[in-house]
């Protein structure tokens, strides 16, 4: 009985240290994707789409979350349905890869795939805003939308 118990705590130590430990990666690759993007600003504010915000960027230093997309420096979008036609110079980037189709002006994409992140930017859509790709992120920029 005692082997049982042992065993279910420690499976259960695990689970959660994973948890932890893919929370603490999404922090890092959204904050190091939003500094490539938006590289004069050490504290970005960012308007998110979607139905919950994501605890990688509501708890991190790193991000001031806005209201108002016109006051944002970045928008991360995670599901279909916001039509608004923008005019402004603001990177988009979305939490699904699909969702790069439904959104024409996102820069790029991050998500999670077969239990890894990835990360995708589409150099149309950078060159467009005028953002210049880091050497270490050419190997996530893609020419088109697959």
């Amino acid at each position: 009985m005692r082997r049982y118990i042992l065993l279910i705590f420690i499976l259960l130590s695990l689970c959660a240290f994973a948890e932890d430990n893919s929370f603490s990666i999404e922090k890092k690759i959204l904050t190091k994707i939003s500094h490539v993007l938006v590289p004069e600003k050490k504290v970005i504010s960012i308007w998110y789409f979607g139905s919950k915000i994501p605890l990688s960027l509501s708890n991190n230093s790193f991000f001031d979350i806005v209201d108002d997309y016109k006051k944002a420096d970045l928008i991360i979008i995670d599901e279909i349905g916001w039509k608004v036609k923008l005019d402004l110079h603001i990177p988009i980037v979305v939490l699904e890869y699909s969702l790069l189709k439904d959104y024409p002006d996102a820069v790029g994409a991050y998500f999670w795939q077969k239990g890894r992140p990835n990360i995708v930017m589409i150099t149309p859509r950078i060159d467009k805003i005028g953002i210049k790709l880091p050497a270490e992120f050419k190997r996530y920029a893609e020419s088109k939308v697959w």
